[in-house]
C-alpha cells in the first residue's frame, strides 16, 4: 500500500502532502497498517528531524538539519493513496 502523508508545520499551520512511495505490506505477525501506525507514530518517522525532511520534500526541497524534537510538526492524516481512506488521524 502506498500512503500519502499530511503533515503540519505547527509554527505556521501550513499543512503539505507527502506521498509515500514505499510499499507498506502486511508481514507475518503484523499488518501493514500497525506497521505505519508504529512507524508514524512512534518510530522513526515520529521525529521532527524525518518530519521536517518529509515535509520540505513534498515540494521538492530539500530541507533543513533539524535537532530531534516531538512538537513542531504533526502528521494531521495519513490516508491509503489507491483508496483515499484515512487510515490514521493525529499522530
Amino acid at each position: 500500500m502506498k500512503i500519502d502523508v499530511y503533515i503540519k508545520n505547527n509554527e505556521t499551520g501550513e499543512v503539505r502532502v507527502y506521498h509515500d512511495d514505499f510499499n507498506w505490506q502486511d508481514y507475518e505477525g503484523g499488518t501493514a497498517l500497525s506497521r505505519i501506525l508504529y512507524q508514524y507514530g512512534e518510530g522513526n518517522y515520529s521525529c521532527d528531524c524525518n518530519r521536517e525532511l518529509f515535509f520540505a520534500r513534498s515540494v521538492g526541497e530539500e530541507g533543513d538539519d533539524v535537532s530531534c524534537s516531538e512538537t513542531r510538526f504533526t502528521i494531521t492524516k495519513i490516508t491509503n493513496r489507491a483508496t483515499g481512506e484515512v487510515i490514521a488521524e493525529n499522530l
